[in-house]
């Protein structure tokens, strides 16, 4: 392996860490703050909207602008200070600001990291992306295991206050150490310029990952709702998330053989159909299969779309934006839909949308 790909593995896990410390929080945010299911599902909404919309103007200003590292830096520096800030927060606008703020950190590393490593390795994509997923995974699977014992221990407002010490230290490992190379591409895109087939392969990943984030957002308070004890409904949660350490590399290795498209839509087609049995029985342990189908597909998710576009920077931008897209309006409609009918009707719906997702993909 290239040393780019060793050198960015931790700063995924770190950076994807931070983007999962708010749904383990929830069920104490919904009682100390009195929120509503809408209201805690908008606070993920909030975090990933600006995100969302940022990831393809920070991966273009990267291949037009400015150096990837520097973005990188300036978004570790401001994730791990708006994630200090929430220690602060004592009403429910405070967590909507500071939420925005996240969302800006949120939005730098993945265009400037896969495009990196996209332009590094030209061969074995899926296998260098799903490694690189991987280490993301991994950060974000543990983040409930790490957040929930040290407020046991401490209290969430005591654990989050130094929340901006790691990214600082990445922040300087950043700027004294590491040297990023990258491909100035002097090119306007626009949504009208993208080609049909990759416009498609956005809509099918908008759909799989709405349907995952749903899920998996309020599988600490549906378990909570049950009698479970908060640190068993999390340890549900990563039940749902350690797949990703295995799923992606096999998922990404495997799309290098047998192609991304048949790895996607086999992914999708499998996510939800344990997905709509883990609706009708509830066991736990069928979180872990969900969690598996759907890391086979996100890193051929990625790979895929740098294949269909020269701009990788902002192609990559673009998936990440409608995948963050999908994650921040995926909790405030089903917190609105559990608030309304239940749990188990908001899982139902959720279940159905990985194979909506394959219309679009068969068409790309």
């Amino acid at each position: 392996m290239k040393r780019i790909l060793l050198t960015l593995m931790p700063m995924h896990f770190i950076n994807d860490l931070y983007s999962n410390i708010l749904p383990p929080l929830l069920p104490l945010l919904i009682a100390s703050l009195n929120l509503s299911h809408f209201e805690a599902g908008f606070i993920i909404t909030t975090s990933n909207l600006l995100s969302a919309i940022l990831n393809p103007l920070m991966g273009h200003l990267s291949e037009v602008r400015f150096e990837r590292k520097l973005i990188m830096i300036l978004g570790f520096l401001t994730l791990g200070i708006s994630v200090s800030l929430l220690s602060l927060a004592e009403e429910f606008w405070q967590l909507i600001l500071i939420t925005l703020l996240m969302s800006f950190g949120l939005s730098t590393y993945h265009p400037q990291a896969l495009s990196a490593l996209s332009e590094a390795y030209k061969t074995s994509k899926g296998k260098i992306f799903g490694f690189h997923g991987a280490s993301g995974a991994l950060g974000f699977s543990l983040a409930p295991l790490i957040i929930v014992p040290l407020h046991n221990l401490f209290g969430w407002r005591s654990t989050l206050i130094y929340a901006f010490v790691p990214s600082l230290i990445i922040s300087l490992i950043l700027w004294k150490f590491v040297t990023i190379k990258q491909e100035k591409i002097l090119e306007e895109i626009s949504m009208r310029s993208l080609k049909k087939s990759l416009i498609l392969l956005l809509i099918s990943a908008f759909l799989t990952s709405f349907s995952f984030r749903g899920l998996i957002v309020f599988i600490p308070t549906y378990y909570v709702s049950l009698g479970e004890s908060l640190l068993l409904a999390n340890l549900f949660l990563f039940l749902s998330l350690i797949p990703n350490l295995i799923g992606s590399p096999i998922g990404g290795y495997l799309s290098d053989i047998l192609g991304r498209r048949l790895i996607i839509a086999l992914s999708v087609l499998l996510q939800g159909s344990f997905m709509l049995l883990f609706s009708i029985f509830s066991n736990p342990f069928i979180l872990f299969l969900v969690g598996l189908t759907n890391a086979f597909s996100f890193p051929v998710f990625l790979v895929y779309s740098t294949e269909l576009s020269k701009l990788k920077g902002t192609t990559i931008g673009y998936m990440f934006g409608i995948i963050m897209g999908a994650s921040s309006l995926s909790p405030a409609i089903t917190g609105l839909i559990i608030d309304g009918f239940g749990f188990t009707f908001a899982f139902l719906f959720l279940s159905l949308l990985p194979f909506l997702s394959l219309i679009p993909l068969i068409k790309t």
